[in-house]
């Protein structure tokens, strides 16, 4: 399965910061199986 994140640039190893900042979902590294919807995070 390929997942994607919203980013021109490729992520070989994401780090989990914690951040005092409120996002839709919390805080997070946030991937999408739809190439699409990756493609549209990241314009």
């Amino acid at each position: 399965m390929n997942i994607y994140h919203g980013s021109y640039v490729i992520v070989e190893k994401p780090e989990i910061l914690a951040i005092n900042r409120l996002l839709d979902f919390g805080t997070g590294f946030y991937t999408t199986s739809s190439r699409n919807q990756a493609v549209r995070w990241a314009g």
